[in-house]
């Protein structure tokens, strides 16, 4: 039976003879490619190495900072183990066939390595219960946070925060949440950050819903690092 490796750089041969020219690159699916990477080949979506594989088949799993749906689909294809999601947190799992189902192997997180037995090799590296504790609190301060945002929908104004008026960073937006301090000029942040193109009109047509949704995704970019954002 081939490891992972191996199938990878039989891929990475002329007609996929390990005897032929070896292969630098080879198309395997929309925007992704396999590409050698020194001895090790990688899986290579869009610019991210999403699945890298080493000579002895250990394999470690990058998202690049785009955990979605294509990204996952690609580790899934290509990497050793299965990628599922639950609430927005991607596991690992591995066909266990003792009891014919399937058995979660651990937590992903961007970086992590999996040994030729499916063993994570640096779970010091991920999150620990207490990061999701702290995540789960602020996903509900900001779900809680987007309900008042699309209920009370202020105008910007001059006496908003200077630095969410000025497009100076995001420091501010962790406080504006735990304060609950709702003003206009965040919601428009977060709605041109979604893309509308007339956000005021948006805004001025009361859609909540739209609302709503552009400040959770917004904000849960940005405090909520390494994390699929809200929709």
């Amino acid at each position: 039976m081939h490891g992972l490796w191996e199938d990878y750089d039989r891929q990475l041969h002329v007609n996929r003879d390990r005897s032929a020219r070896k292969l630098d690159r080879r198309k395997v699916g929309n925007n992704t490619y396999l590409e050698r990477r020194g001895e090790a080949i990688a899986v290579k979506l869009h610019a991210t190495d999403v699945v890298l594989v080493e000579t002895d088949d250990s394999v470690t799993l990058h998202d690049g900072g785009w955990q979605t749906v294509t990204t996952k689909e690609r580790m899934d294809r290509f990497g050793p183990l299965r990628v599922g999601s639950d609430r927005g947190v991607w596991y690992l799992y591995r066909w266990d066939a003792q009891t014919s189902q399937m058995a979660t192997v651990g937590r992903y997180f961007d970086g992590v390595i999996i040994s030729a037995d499916n063993v994570i090799l640096n779970p010091e590296d991920g999150p620990t219960l207490a990061d999701d504790e702290r995540v789960k609190d602020t996903r509900k301060a900001i779900r809680d946070f987007a309900r008042r945002c699309a209920s009370e929908m202020p105008d910007p104004s001059l006496g908003d925060c200077f630095i969410c008026q000025a497009g100076l960073g995001t420091d501010c937006l962790a406080s504006h949440v735990a304060e609950g301090y709702v003003h206009g000029s965040l919601i428009l942040r977060a709605l041109k950050a979604k893309g509308f193109r007339d956000p005021y009109l948006i805004m001025h047509m009361g859609l909540g819903d739209e609302v709503a949704r552009s400040v959770r995704t917004y904000l849960s970019r940005e405090l909520i690092p390494n994390r699929p954002p809200m929709r």
